[in-house]
């Protein structure tokens, strides 16, 4: 924890190997006795979750090219604000996968649930 305090990063990421959610990190309830306020990232409630899809979009996978558009957004939404996440998975989906998402299914795969960290 003293490491993350030195660094006191602006954006925080977990992956969905982590069974850790953004709201653990903003209520100081991720790990026991650990002071998560007075970092940047979650002072202005910058922790993000990386998407869940095809498989885990922070690791090599299928959906990986995805994944630059969510951190591109994430980091930058000024720069990036023209660019819709939810038509862009739809769209990378039926190309690549001919598979054709409602809403409902682009809202699971940006909000996946702690159970899909498997226990870790």
């Amino acid at each position: 924890m003293e490491q993350v305090y030195e660094w006191n990063p602006d954006i925080i990421y977990i992956t969905n190997f982590s069974k850790y959610m953004p709201e653990d990190l903003y209520s100081n309830q991720a790990l026991k006795g650990h002071d998560w306020s007075g970092v940047k990232a979650v002072r202005e409630r910058r922790v993000y979750k990386y998407p869940l899809g095809m498989y885990r979009w922070y690791p090599p996978s299928s959906d990986s090219p995805l994944s630059l558009w969510f951190q591109a957004k994430s980091n930058y939404p000024e720069l990036f604000k023209d660019i819709d996440m939810a038509k862009t998975t739809k769209d990378y989906y039926k190309r690549f996968y001919n598979i054709e998402l409602n809403d409902e299914q682009v809202q699971k795969i940006f909000n996946p649930v702690r159970e899909a960290a498997d226990g870790v």
